[in-house]
Parts: C-alpha cells; structure tokens; sequence
C-alpha cells in the first residue's frame, strides 16, 4: 500500500519511514506542505500522514483544501484518502480543529511506534469494506497485521514488491490494474520502473504462489490488465508436520551489533543521572531529578546485564541503591555516587558486549541445523563446515554426488550447499539438483559455484535451488545465506507477546529471539495490552513487573503483575504461559508473581542462554 508522509522533521521523517517500510508499505516523503500538495494531485494514496505546523502551507488549510467538494480549487484523487495528523500541540482545541478540518485521526507526538502503526493500520481498514483484518482468497491467508501470507497455514514467502502487489489486488478483488495503475499505486515518484519490470513481479509473484500450491490466483484481461480470480473452494492437502529448528548466525554477533546501534543512546540515559549528581553537589536537587535519575539506574541495571556488560550492571545497581535510599544523601555518598557515575561512563564507552554472552554459545546447539555441503573442492568444505560448527551446525561433506545419494538415503539434512561443477562429469551438478526437487521439493538447496554463466542460474533457479552463491565468495557470507534460507523455510513461527516499558531492552529482546525463529509483538505500554493480546492470540507471554505509560493516562498504574491477573481471570488464557522478566529480586515480589499466575521468572540481567532456553521450555510444557 502507498502511504505520503508529509513532515518538515528530516529525523523523525526518517524514523517514521523506516518503521513504515520495514512493514511492507510504500513511502513517499514531503518536506513541506506545497510539496505534500503537489504530489495528492498527481498520485494516488492509501494513506496521508500529516503534520500540524508545515513551511508553505499548514497541516489545518492542507485539509480543509483536500476535503473541499466544490469551488475554485482542483478536485483531488485523494479527496476521500484517510489523514493521520501529527503534531506537538496536545491541547483540546487544536485537536476539534485538526479533525473539523478532515483530518481522520489525530496523534500527539512524541510518536510512540507501535501506537503510530496501530493507527495507521486501523485507518487503513476503515478505507475499505472488510472490517476483518485478515484478507483471505481460498486457503491463502494475507495478515497486514505482522507481515505474513500463508496458504494452509504454512508461511509463503514474499519479497517486499510481491507482498504490496497482493495485498493490492486481494483489497480490491474486482479492479482491473494495468502495469502502468500499479506504478502509480506501488512504487515512489522517484523509482518509475519500466512496465516489463512490474510484469516481471507480477510473474514472480505468480509462480511463487503457484510453488505453494496456491494455484493461479490472477487472470490476465487482454490489453486491460491483471484482476483476481473469483475464489475457488479448494480441497486441503495432506500436510506432514515439521518442527521449525532455527539457528542464529551468531548470537554474539547480533548481541555486539545491538548494542554498537544502542551505545548512544544508554549513553544519553546517563546523563540525567550525571545531572542529578550535579544538582546534589550544589544541594539543589528535586524530587522529580532523583526519581528520574533512579528509573534511569534501574532500567541501566538490567539491559546492561543482558548485553553481558556485568561491570556496567553492577554500577548501575550501586547508583540506584543510593538514589532510593529513604534518607537524605551525604557528601560522602554524593562524592562515591560521582566516582560511581564516571566508573559507569568509561565502562560504557569502552565495554564491547557480548563477552559474558558468548560463554552461552560456545556449546553446540542441542537441537542443531544438520548441512550437508556437496563440493568437490575438499579444502574449502573443510573450512566451511569447521566456520559452520563453531556456529552450532551439524555438518556432513561429501567430495563427490555419489557420497551425497548415500548420506540421503539414510538421512534427512535441513539444508544442502551444492556445487554445480564436479570434474569429468558435466551437467552432474544440476541433474543432481533436478532429483532432489523431485524427491525432496521442501529440502532447500543453495548453489555454490565458480559457475558464472546466466543459463545455469536460470536452470538453477528453474530448480527450485533457494540462493545461488557466486564463488569466490567469503565464508561468513555462505552461513548467513544458510541461516537467511533456514529462517525463510520455517513452516510454524510460535507467537510471543512481550510487555516491557524499556524500549532499548525490547529492543534487545527482539535481536535475541527474532532469530530463533519465533514471531514477536513487542509492547512498551499497557495501553493497548489488550487488544493486542486479542488480535494476536500469542503461545507464551513475557511481562516486566514495573510499567510506565509517557501517556499519563490510568494505564501508567498497571502492573505486570495486575496484568497476569486480568489473564487468568479469563478462561481463554487460563493456560497461556507467563514468564516474569525484571530486576527484581526480592522473596516477596516473586512470591507475588507466582501468586498472580505467573508459570517463571527471571531475574534482569537476563542471560541469553538462559531466557531462551526457559522460553524453550515453556512453549513445550504448553
């Protein structure tokens, strides 16, 4: 779907347009609001996200004019297109103008994201006749909600392009769309493909669909363009089930890089409490300082731990300790806070994470990824299977196909690096590769090879290989290919919900589990806990005792642990398993979790190991 995000914060631009982007929506930007009113005369919008105070011309008069039925001023194609307005003025009065003015919804920043998406996607419905979030045709279900289509509840994978082709025809099952209508629906002013490009997606999409067993879901109507099929009734195919077994590249890795992205930003946390520190120096602190300066040390205390920063977490926990203290601080205690405060900054700028971690991944993984690499060249199948080892991979090589045809006929690997040139026998490669898509069509192949020509690519591809790798090609880049096709081939993804008001800690909370396979809903705020809980029907839950709302609404008063209790007062998630995540670690507050209906609990810093292996566990006790 093709959104206009019209906003003159360059950053926040930025930062809304990637949020948006990473769900598979199109983005244009404007930076002021002529330039916002140029493009709703010449394209066509599903959405436009406006702000308030514009260059040019205001947010308020961009409304009123796109709403106006009549008069001097030029009918618009988006006259009827949903507003979402933004702006930093929260008062009563410039909210009944925004939306006197045609403006749909109406979002007071600071923008919290996950609200932001919610409305987008609520807006978006309301501009069509389903109320059902779902869009299905037959068996094919289409969820706008987390990004997935599944045809027989097996994940059928799509790249960006293909995702907004289909989500357009399915949301307007009778419209016929000429390559040229797609253009201006799908793709940004500044990307204008050829129309045999948007037919080549449109091909793709196609034969993906039909390599799910989708069946042919668009007819082609001569010299007009593409429509969906009526829906068919279509008998269930037998399916046998698998069990997803997904293995990270490196959760060291994705641990370091979280926090080199993040490193800023813990960094800025801390200077409220440096300021706090200051203010006690000159005994001018306020209340309102030192409360901020403790949540500041808490929420330090617990996602530095789980970067494997041990020291800094210790620090942070010593801060904290004198910032809550019931009596007043002395000198004493302001002059150790300040030494405190500088040990904690250097241990910061010159941590690197993932050290306490990686004691956690040095151990093969119990339930691993087998690959077999078939490749003549022995050194260099060696080298890739000690690389894939060390990653937790069980590795088998065969030198040559005959090895391969043995190891298969005894056993099933999850995955098969295959080179396609093998000497003395030309053609072995592929014919080799044409007996697996026939005996095995869901085992992914990647082809290795020195083997450059396009006709082998196409063949390859005709095939059913998942990635064709060009050698030379480093080593590290084979095994995220392998991990990358792992993660794209998981029939089932288990959901997790995870409630915890640190964005910085959920952040880190998505880099560990993301790649393990499991689907996640990431929640800071209690707001909107319920609906969520509803619309996503999660397998296990995480909650943070301690849940701050920057809304000031009643929700800032809800605890993790009121919230485990509205659970189980419901019959429907009487069984759903609860695991408690926080820095706490008093008797009394656990016992109150398990009391709740709590089924674990974990103490901040939580070790990676550790928070998947418990999660593991609960999932499987379900």
């Amino acid at each position: 779907m093709k959104l206009l995000l019209i906003e003159d914060d360059e950053s926040l631009a930025q930062l809304l347009r990637a949020t948006l982007m990473a769900q598979n929506y199109q983005v244009e930007l404007a930076p002021d609001g002529q330039q916002g009113w140029d493009l709703v005369q010449s394209c066509v919008y599903d959405l436009i996200v406006l702000d308030l105070i514009l260059p040019k011309l205001d947010g308020i008069n961009f409304c009123k004019r796109l709403r106006l039925q009549n008069g001097n001023v030029e009918r618009s194609p988006n006259q009827n297109t949903p507003i979402l307005l933004l702006t930093a003025l929260d008062n009563v009065m410039n909210k009944v103008i925004g939306l006197d003015a045609g403006a749909d919804d109406y979002m007071v920043k600071p923008v919290n994201l996950d609200e932001f998406m919610a409305r987008v996607r609520s807006l978006l419905r309301r501009s069509y006749i389903t109320r059902s979030p779902l869009l299905e045709w037959g068996e094919l279900c289409f969820n706008p909600n987390n990004c997935q289509v599944t045809y027989q509840g097996q994940p059928v994978i799509l790249t960006p392009k293909e995702y907004a082709i289909l989500e357009l025809f399915l949301r307007n099952p009778d419209h016929i769309f000429s390559a040229s209508l797609l253009i201006d629906r799908l793709w940004t002013s500044d990307e204008s493909p050829s129309e045999w490009a948007v037919r080549t997606h449109v091909k793709g999409l196609r034969n993906k669909l039909k390599q799910a067993g989708v069946g042919e879901m668009f007819e082609t109507i001569y010299k007009l363009g593409y429509r969906l099929k009526p829906r068919e009734q279509e008998s269930p195919k037998e399916q046998s089930p698998t069990s997803p077994i997904l293995t990270p590249s490196s959760l060291t890795t994705f641990i370091s890089d979280v926090w080199e992205e993040m490193r800023e930003t813990y960094c800025d946390r801390l200077l409220i409490i440096q300021e706090a520190v200051k203010a006690l120096k000159n005994g001018q602190i306020s209340p309102e300082l030192q409360q901020a300066a403790e949540h500041e040390a808490h929420t330090l205390m617990g996602s530095l731990g789980s970067f494997g920063l041990g020291e800094a977490s210790h620090l942070s926990q010593q801060i904290q300790q004198i910032l809550t203290q019931p009596e007043s601080i002395s000198a004493s205690q302001v002059k150790q806070l300040a030494n405190l405060v500088s040990a904690l900054q250097q241990e910061m700028q010159s941590a690197k994470a993932g050290s306490n971690q990686a004691q956690a991944t040095e151990s093969k993984v119990v339930n691993g990824i087998t690959l077999l690499i078939v490749d003549d060249d022995a050194v260099l199948a060696r080298h890739l299977a000690t690389k894939a080892a060390a990653q937790g991979l069980f590795v088998e090589v065969a030198t040559d196909l005959k090895q391969a045809e043995s190891f298969l006929a005894e056993n099933r690997p999850d995955v098969i690096l295959l080179d396609l040139n093998f000497p003395g026998a030309p053609g072995s490669g592929l014919n080799f590769l044409a007996t697996l898509y026939t005996q095995h069509p869901n085992l992914p192949v990647l082809v290795l090879t020195a083997k450059e020509d396009f006709a082998h690519r196409l063949e390859a591809a005709r095939l059913g290989s998942k990635l064709f790798l060009q050698k030379p090609i480093a080593a590290n880049q084979v095994l995220k290919a392998v991990t990358q096709v792992l993660q794209q081939s998981s029939p089932i993804q288990q959901k997790l919900l995870i409630m915890e008001d640190d964005r910085q800690m959920l952040h880190l909370l998505r880099h560990l589990l993301q790649p393990w396979g499991y689907h996640l809903t990431l929640l800071d705020s209690p707001q909107n806990f319920w609906q969520t809980l509803q619309q996503t029907d999660p397998d296990l839950l995480i909650l943070d005792i301690e849940l701050s709302d920057s809304t000031n609404s009643l929700s800032s008063t809800i605890s993790g642990i009121d919230l485990c209790q509205v659970i189980r007062n419901d019959f429907r998630w009487q069984k759903l398993p609860i695991l408690f995540l926080s820095g706490h670690t008093d008797a009394e507050t656990i016992q109150q979790c398990f009391a709740a209906g709590g089924d674990d609990f974990l103490y901040k810093p939580a070790i990676a190991k550790e928070l998947l292996t418990r999660v593991r566990n609960r999932l499987e006790q379900r």
